[in-house]
């Protein structure tokens, strides 16, 4: 089982962030309707995944940030989606997650690599047992 984390306390502007308006809440909502077909994916919401300062760009308040992970897989934190139009890159970068049973993720299986790559914040190993 795979578990996208989407920060729902994410805005733009930082007198919403952290608030119920903010707009990781109704990306969260979005990211889950897409994958409720998913039976390998599990879709949870987040109260903060810490990327609100994160972005690409070098402004404050990229907003949104989404997490991957499974068991014996590498986890991510993904930063700076727009929540108004990236919710397909959250889908390129599961579609590449689940593409090595490792989860390693190489942005360069993509056609898309230079709209995914500057999102991805951290890579974690997996935990050793």
């Amino acid at each position: 089982m795979i578990t996208v984390c989407v920060c729902r306390l994410c805005d733009r502007d930082p007198a919403v962030q952290d608030t119920a308006g903010a707009e990781g809440g109704a990306f969260m909502k979005h990211v889950k309707r897409l994958l409720a077909p998913a039976k390998d994916v599990v879709v949870k919401s987040v109260d903060c995944l810490g990327g609100c300062e994160w972005n690409p760009n070098g402004k404050l308040n990229g907003c949104c940030s989404v997490s991957l992970a499974g068991e014996g897989r590498y986890s991510y934190v993904l930063n700076g989606f727009d929540p108004e139009k990236d919710e397909w890159k959250v889908l390129e970068f599961l579609r590449l997650y689940k593409k090595r049973r490792s989860g390693r993720i190489a942005c360069a299986d993509s056609v898309h690599r230079a709209e995914i790559a500057q999102h991805l914040a951290t890579r974690v190993p997996p935990f050793i047992k």
